[in-house]
């Protein structure tokens, strides 16, 4: 019997070396939504059960969103010891959460680079046969390297999509939990609804001082709905809320365009902005368009 002959070190690292360059180059050009981008691939080609199974053992091995949020906040604190003071904090609301939201993506981005090499190594090491195959039938490199991204290409359509996905809900998650954190932070009591609560609250992310408070005494509350972005479907994310219920929507989008600040206000609701975002012109004197480093003040009954 043959034994199956193992790649040497050189060989594994240059086929890595393809796939990780195919892979970068597929994501950005956004091939698998949208294969009419390219002609070189067979995409009636499904992934196999085997590349499921190295996906999914491999995505088990990314970090929680909690562990991310962790890094992220020490990460900032040991560069710049004077942030994330109860003070710094109430005083620069905006700017913290931007910084803190964007440093955790970092970090995720980074995790993520990591999974994916680990998917296309253990893709490599899964199919050495394959591969051997390949290696002796194309003595051409282009023509070798094209095959095996043939053969890798199903891969890439399933994790650039899972990918896609998971940034989305991370993303939303991530932002709630920092405003969460960051409240918390400078002593504000707050608490996301759970069980029958998050069944009346729905669209409310957050409720300050707790959800017994905002059950039994709504007008002693407040409902915080955090929101990334507001994108075409934004009114989705407004809570259907009681007349006494002090509603507020948090979001860091870098656009408000003034056709749909009006709609907020004409919806009774109170938006909280990136503070530079509010200093637009069109959006200045509007008193229902706040900015985020004022909600801390607004909250605790503080002048401004």
């Amino acid at each position: 019997m043959n034994k199956k002959r193992k790649f040497s070190s050189a060989q594994f690292a240059k086929i890595k070396k393809i796939l990780w360059k195919f892979f970068m180059s597929s994501f950005e050009k956004g091939y698998s939504n949208n294969p009419g981008n390219s002609e070189e691939f067979d995409y009636r080609k499904k992934i196999t059960t085997k590349e499921e199974k190295i996906i999914y053992e491999v995505k088990r091995k990314m970090p929680t969103l909690q562990k991310i949020l962790k890094q992220a906040y020490k990460s900032i604190q040991e560069e710049f010891p004077e942030k994330f003071q109860p003070d710094y904090i109430k005083n620069h609301f905006s700017e913290c959460i931007i910084e803190f939201e964007q440093k955790a993506f970092n970090i995720y981005l980074k995790y993520e680079e990591d999974l994916f090499l680990s998917i296309i190594e253990k893709w490599i090491s899964e199919n050495e046969s394959l591969l051997n195959k390949l290696n002796s039938q194309f003595s051409n490199p282009k023509d070798f390297a094209k095959e095996v991204c043939r053969y890798f290409y199903p891969v890439i359509q399933r994790m650039e999509f899972e990918s896609s996905q998971t940034r989305k809900a991370r993303g939303g998650k991530s932002f709630e939990q920092i405003i969460e954190h960051l409240l918390k932070a400078i002593g504000v009591s707050c608490e996301r609804p759970y069980g029958k609560a998050r069944k009346i609250l729905k669209r409310v992310d957050l409720v300050i001082p707790d959800q017994n408070i905002a059950m039994n005494r709504p007008d002693q509350a407040f409902f915080l709905s955090c929101k990334r972005t507001l994108r075409e479907r934004w009114k989705q994310a407004i809570p259907e809320r009681k007349p006494s219920w002090r509603v507020f929507l948090l979001t860091i989008d870098e656009n408000l365009p003034e056709d749909k600040a009006n709609e907020i206000d004409t919806l009774g609701m109170i938006v909280y902005i990136r503070d530079e975002l509010k200093e637009q012109g069109y959006l200045k004197h509007k008193n229902w368009i706040r900015k985020l480093s004022d909600l801390p003040k607004d909250i605790m009954g503080e002048e401004r």
